[in-house]
């Protein structure tokens, strides 16, 4: 009875053994490559991994992904024999990606292992930058990285500079005038008088508590060249300004008033193309001050949002009526409403419009 046991499982071993044998098996000449340092405007990098299905049944690559969107893989895809050969190429772009870069490439097959790595890597070398990539705005015979001076984070009692590079791109000197500027903005050329070809800066001093407004604003100046003007020689400077509650004592914010919404977000739901409709946020002042509306900004012209009053006492609740026309609108929407207001844990209330015009 023993020797019929062992018989019988020899010959189950025999056939579990047999049949994991029975399986294709991908063998690559190599699972990785260096493409070593290429300037990136050498373009695209390719590189062929070559396989052989070393196991007994036929191979069939179901899947070959790789880790970045930059690597685009190419593969085999009709059914490899046993020892017969395939192929997966791999190709790296550059343009964008200075520096050192690890890809990865993902191989799914019907093979043992089922899922196998292979990896590309290298360094980009940036290619240098022309004279109007760096300088890609231009007033007359000036050229600027940007006509725009960004302050972000700022609050009312803040100043702040920015620097923009600038190049004269002619062959003679120019002398750079600023005119129009608001009075809370200075601005700056150094050097004023720029030698032909010299490269320079201007700077933007923004003083916000002169400016007296909150929210995001943008103002705007013009450039003189040599005296001259242009359709094309206006600059801006933009700034998301919030009030300074920081100097405030822990018995003043205790003390402060606070705003309190039923709901920030309105679901009209459907409306008809064109059509306009009006609703109402509830704003509640919970705190021991009077609540005070600094200012409201809507993210487009379509919304338009009006408080019963701008000074709401302690325990006071208004109305914020809003009216929104879907005129030109079609699809889903979400516009944004903002109220400022000078409860200092929340002195900035985003109210969002959402819904679907058919």
């Amino acid at each position: 009875m023993k020797n019929i046991i062992l018989i019988l499982l020899s010959f189950i071993t025999f056939i579990n053994v047999n049949a994991q044998t029975k399986l294709a098996k991908i063998s690559f000449v190599n699972e990785s490559y260096d493409f070593g340092k290429f300037k990136e405007e050498d373009g695209l990098q390719s590189y062929t991994f070559t396989f052989t299905n070393t196991g007994t049944e036929i191979l069939n690559i179901t899947d070959v992904h790789a880790s970045c969107g930059c690597t685009t893989p190419k593969w085999t895809k009709e059914p490899i024999t046993k020892g017969k050969t395939g192929e997966i190429t791999v190709t790296y772009n550059p343009e964008n990606r200075p520096g050192p870069f690890q890809k990865t490439i993902t191989v799914k097959s019907n093979a043992d292992p089922s899922t196998q790595t292979l990896t590309i890597m290298g360094e980009v070398i940036p290619h240098e930058k022309s004279e109007k990539e760096l300088f890609p705005e231009e007033i007359l015979e000036l050229r600027l990285s940007s006509k725009q001076f960004s302050f972000s984070n700022m609050n009312t009692n803040l100043t702040k500079n920015e620097a923009i590079q600038v190049l004269n791109s002619s062959d003679k000197e120019i002398t750079i005038e600023f005119y129009d500027v608001p009075e809370f903005i200075k601005v700056t050329a150094e050097p004023k008088v720029l030698a032909a070809k010299q490269k320079g800066k201007i700077i933007c001093y923004y003083d916000a508590k002169k400016k007296n407004d909150i929210g995001f604003v943008i103002d705007k100046f013009k450039v003189k060249i040599n005296g001259k003007t242009s359709i094309n020689n206006q600059m801006s400077a933009s700034a998301s300004i919030e009030e300074d509650f920081t100097k405030l004592t822990p018995t003043q914010i205790a003390n402060a008033p606070i705003a309190t919404l039923e709901s920030k977000i309105y679901d009209f739901k459907t409306l008809k193309a064109g059509k306009s409709l009006k609703f109402n946020f509830t704003l509640k002042n919970t705190g021991k001050l009077d609540l005070k509306i600094r200012k409201i900004d809507s993210s487009c012209n379509c919304i338009n949002l009006i408080a019963d009053k701008l000074t709401i006492k302690p325990n006071e609740t208004i109305n914020l009526v809003t009216t929104f026309n879907s005129k030109g609108y079609n699809g889903k929407i979400l516009k944004r409403v903002t109220v400022f207001t000078n409860d200092p844990k929340n002195s900035k209330i985003s109210l969002i419009v959402k819904g679907n015009i058919e």
